[in-house]
């Protein structure tokens, strides 16, 4: 059997619990943790923010100096075993997919409305609709005045 790995902020709070009293400064807590590398010191920086936002960690002094230690209030979120998160997972993607899906048949009901009322609002073009159309000419004969638009393929380069 695979030994469960603990999260960073297990590790964390394991730290802060082995050494209660005076606290940990973030020399301590690097060197407690075996954090050698900048990536891993801001992953703890980060934890240790959302310790002490939520209450479970004291922060006092600032910048290098500043001591952390445990304040003794639980946690308020429990933590879910890993088919608890499977589970809760599962149902947040097809409430999504559900939501999803809705909004989409949404759209697709109103393109479809839209055209539908926009072919209604169309005259019929078959050739029976095309009898009745007039000529250049025919539209000349009538009196009518024929203005010629240059085109970039009628210009001489």
């Amino acid at each position: 059997m695979t030994e469960q790995k603990k999260s960073l902020p297990d590790r964390v709070r394991a730290a802060l619990v082995a050494q209660p009293a005076p606290g940990l400064k973030y020399a301590d807590l690097y060197g407690a943790l075996g954090a050698d590398q900048v990536v891993d010191k801001e992953a703890i920086q980060i934890v240790l923010r959302y310790l002490v936002k939520g209450g479970y960690v004291s922060k006092t002094g600032t910048r290098t100096q500043a001591t952390f230690m445990l304040t003794g209030e639980p946690m308020k979120r429990p933590r879910l075993t890993a088919e608890q998160r499977i589970v809760k997972k599962r149902e947040r993607s097809k409430a999504k997919e559900a939501r999803r899906s809705a909004t989409r048949r949404a759209a697709r009901q109103a393109r479809g409305s839209e055209t539908r009322s926009l072919r209604k609002a169309l005259p019929p073009t078959s050739a029976q609709s095309l009898a009745g159309a007039e000529t250049v000419e025919q539209f000349r004969a009538r009196g009518g005045q024929v203005i010629r638009l240059a085109g970039p393929w009628g210009l001489a380069a």
